[in-house]
């Protein structure tokens, strides 16, 4: 028996407008941003719906976080937890990188020599004939090379980046407004 699974796919762009306040110097504003942001709904019956709410969430969290990354429109000076969170964030994207430029692809191989190895030390502690020795030997490798796909999929994998952009002046796509105390977001 076999379940087919359908996908729906649809992607939001809108333009919100947040009230921001600085951590620093306490400026208020309203901050008109571009967003955009992409959603899917994966099952039997896929909800179109269902699609369009996570598409429209998207696009808002990508809104905010421009705003986040934006320096404050008065004292021109960025939020330290933004800040902080994008040094974490580089920190990690760079372990990443020496991990899947160099650990990774050196250790994968060791994996399998690993497991023959460990064959070879058994079939001399036990002093088996050659042909359980020969068994137990590919079955250890086979196990090895088994374990590489796993080891490669968490550890090599690119990983999506949920750090925030610090921008040294706001892009295009925002626009700070001043405070009004009768403006509501939308």
């Amino acid at each position: 028996m076999f379940v087919v699974l359908h996908s729906v796919e649809v992607s939001a762009s809108d333009v919100f407008e947040l009230e921001t306040s600085c951590a620093l110097c306490g400026h208020r504003a309203w901050a008109r941003v571009h967003g955009e942001g992409r959603g899917n709904d994966v099952g039997l019956r896929p909800d179109l719906h269902r699609a369009q709410y996570f598409a429209s969430a998207a696009a808002r969290a990508d809104a905010i976080q421009k705003v986040r990354g934006c320096p404050c429109p008065s004292c021109g000076r960025h939020d330290p937890q933004t800040l902080q969170w994008a040094h974490l964030a580089d920190q990690r994207a760079a372990r990443r990188r020496w991990w899947r430029i160099w650990a990774g692809p050196l250790t994968l191989p060791l994996v399998p020599a690993a497991a023959l190895a460990l064959s070879a030390r058994m079939w001399l502690d036990e002093r088996e004939s050659f042909e359980g020795f020969f068994t137990f030997s590919l079955v250890m490798g086979a196990l090895g090379w088994l374990m590489i796909p796993p080891i490669a999929f968490f550890a090599l994998a690119p990983r999506k980046t949920l750090a925030p952009r610090v921008y040294d002046a706001p892009p295009p796509e925002v626009t700070f407004l001043p405070f009004s105390p009768h403006r509501g977001p939308r």
